[in-house]
């Protein structure tokens, strides 16, 4: 008997292993979650070498507050293939992350002073690391499907 499923993309994939037997869901699920943790792991590392003091004045407080840096800030949650098609998400919840990542436009006061701009990093870091794991854990998850004894074939 021959079986053939034709995946478009990450969604079909992604279809296709959740209505996969069990042995498959439990493989698919490790390789998620090792390659969203290759992921964070690795955003934790660039955004450190852009780590400040951590010690500052918040205008209007009276005590010392700790700065909330970016490479403390990056959160992994996951659920797994028993409640669905395993997924991992990565998320920066600093709430300056989107100001470091894309930089800021010249601003002005309403008096005229100029406060400048923040310019963004040479290198985005979030974006381009998101991109390369997630191509790298569609190709995992093919090798995985392959390893069952399904061929897939890539358009």
């Amino acid at each position: 008997m021959s079986v053939a499923f034709k995946i478009d993309g990450l969604a079909e994939l992604r279809s296709a292993l959740l209505h996969a037997p069990p042995q498959i869901q439990s493989k698919a699920e490790a390789v998620v979650r090792n390659v969203v943790d290759e992921a964070a792991s690795e955003m934790r590392v660039r955004y450190q070498k852009h780590r400040t003091p951590t010690d500052w004045y918040w205008p209007g407080k009276k005590r010392r507050q700790k700065r909330r840096h970016l490479a403390d800030n990056v959160k992994v949650t996951f659920r797994g293939a028993a409640t669905g098609a395993a997924q991992g998400r990565i998320i920066v919840d600093a709430p300056h992350a989107h100001l470091f990542e894309f930089g800021t436009a010249q601003r002005r006061w309403t008096s005229g002073k100029s406060t400048g701009a923040a310019p963004a990093p040479p290198q985005k870091i979030f974006i381009p690391i998101a991109v390369r794991k997630r191509k790298h854990m569609t190709e995992e998850l093919i090798d995985v499907v392959e390893g069952m004894g399904l061929k897939v074939t890539r358009g």
